[in-house]
């Protein structure tokens, strides 16, 4: 199944703390984004929260590429080295930038000294374009070519209207021939003057010339961003969290393979687990490549890992990185007690109908032991303030209601919800709002589930869920049930 990874919430804070208020009150406000239910904690079971980290490491290298050449140059310009020198390719000094903003893109060369040989020859070589002949390599001497408009006849001819023309050609003006291009009519060489001979390329006509090997030195950077944590389901989310770093700064710098200027590895290998993995074997990149310097932004990456189960399914949810992004695969998208499209139509029909069993329900609750505490007066009056009825109607509910009830006396008006499991989970919930119940309570309850005709099992499975709407708010829990 593929996973999900949400936008993040930075303005969210302390969901990695190990108190877990503040991570319920946030799965509550935003499970539904997350295309889950609502308030989906307080419906959540075996909830447990683990708080983790994970990492990332963002390396910049600035690596050095060297290879040998060997080359020529006209005159004396180097001094040959009299001692034979045994280096290797990385053993000469680096010579890194302070930074690597604005590398130049071609390699920088170095004469050995001690491979430098002067040498004496021609001022002058044979001339390449005409082979040393001096002629025209295009015309071949003759300063002309054949005429390509006329094919050298000097005329051309044109039928117009079954009516043939001859005229003289405008190319070569009747000639049959053009001037050669490549020597302007001349029949001779161009490019050597028609001698057959050019300065020497070697020495530039100076007539010495050294031979010499040397090094190609090119500066480049490259970076690498590594990402780690205990799950490894969990990189792509990884990739977009943001972080304070914990480290931010140059790791080891090498002066050449075999001097280093400084290294800070010791101390990053203590930051976290995933550190020590990281900086081994810098030195070497591959035969022609060395790490000339590391710089490693370090960050810890909180991880918190949320599992819980909900109507017998386990799941589990992640959130990660400071700015909170959640990354889960799957998550509860109904309630069992979710209705059908039909029932859901009949309860918009008949919804203040609905409202008001509502009522009667809690009524019959609530003073079912005939003791009706202030606790219960607060609920039932916190209650009647939120439910969406005009007042009268309400007024007239409350004088219906202003003494006990029997089940026998609110069965009409309760039958508009005798399909709905809501009516029952508020029912427990009505019983139990305070943490506990009386036996009175019990047994009206049990007397309205044989009304709705649920069994034993069933019975168990809405007080649990009664159970978990009692952790709502007022406002929330009239949301849930009559939304």
């Amino acid at each position: 199944m593929k996973a999900v990874i949400s936008k993040p919430f930075p303005d969210v804070h302390n969901l990695h703390e190990p108190d877990s208020k503040s991570l319920i009150e946030f799965l509550n406000a935003n499970s539904k984004s997350f295309g889950s239910i609502e308030y989906l904690a307080a419906f959540a079971d075996n909830f447990k929260v683990s708080n983790e980290s994970g990492c990332r490491i963002a390396n910049k290298y600035l690596a050095i590429e060297r290879e040998y050449f060997e080359d020529t140059e006209a005159g004396e310009n180097y001094t040959p080295s009299g001692a034979k020198q045994s280096k290797g390719l990385f053993e000469y000094a680096y010579e890194l930038p302070d930074s690597v903003e604005g590398l130049n893109k071609t390699a920088d060369k170095f004469v050995l000294l001690d491979t430098v040989k002067s040498h004496r020859c021609a001022t002058s070589e044979k001339c390449y374009t005409c082979r040393g002949s001096g002629v025209c390599s295009s015309c071949h001497g003759r300063r002309s070519k054949v005429c390509r408009s006329c094919s050298g006849k000097g005329v051309k001819q044109e039928t117009v209207n079954g009516t043939t023309k001859t005229s003289s050609c405008f190319w070569c003006s009747g000639d049959g021939n053009i001037d050669c291009s490549s020597c302007y009519g001349r029949g001779g060489c161009t490019d050597c003057g028609a001698s057959g001979k050019v300065i020497c390329s070697t020495c530039d006509g100076i007539g010495v010339y050294q031979s010499f090997k040397g090094i190609s030195s090119l500066k480049k950077s490259f970076a690498k961003v590594f990402l780690f944590s205990e799950y490894p389901n969990l990189e792509e989310a990884l990739k977009f969290t943001e972080n304070s770093a914990v480290y931010d700064d140059d790791v080891i710098e090498w002066e050449n393979e075999n001097t280093i200027l400084f290294d800070n590895r010791e101390n990053v290998k203590d930051i976290n687990s995933y550190t020590p993995e990281l900086i081994k074997e810098l030195k070497e990149y591959n035969d022609n490549t060395r790490i000339g310097r590391l710089h490693s932004r370090i960050e810890n990456i909180p991880v918190t890992k949320i599992n819980f189960s909900f109507e017998g399914e386990d799941y589990e949810i992640f959130i990660t990185g400071e700015n909170n992004i959640v990354y889960y695969t799957t998550l509860p998208k109904n309630h069992s007690y979710k209705q059908g499209w039909f029932t859901r139509l009949m309860n918009w029909f008949y919804a203040k109908n609905r409202k008001a069993a509502f009522m009667y329900i809690a009524a019959y609750m609530l003073k079912s032991d005939d003791i009706f505490d202030d606790d219960e007066k607060e609920f039932f009056k916190n209650f009647l303030k939120g439910l969406p009825l005009n007042e009268s109607r309400k007024e007239k509910i409350k004088q219906n209601i202003s003494g006990s009830l029997s089940l026998e006396e609110i069965k009409s008006r309760i039958k508009v919800v005798k399909k709905d499991r809501k009516a029952l989970i508020f029912a427990w919930h009505c019983a139990i709002k305070n943490g506990i119940h009386t036996e009175a309570e019990e047994s009206a309850f049990n007397r309205l589930c044989d009304f709705f005709k649920v069994g034993n099992e069933e019975k168990e499975s809405i007080k649990h869920k009664a159970r978990q709407f009692s952790g709502l708010t007022m406002k929330q829990m009239l949301n849930e049930y009559f939304k």
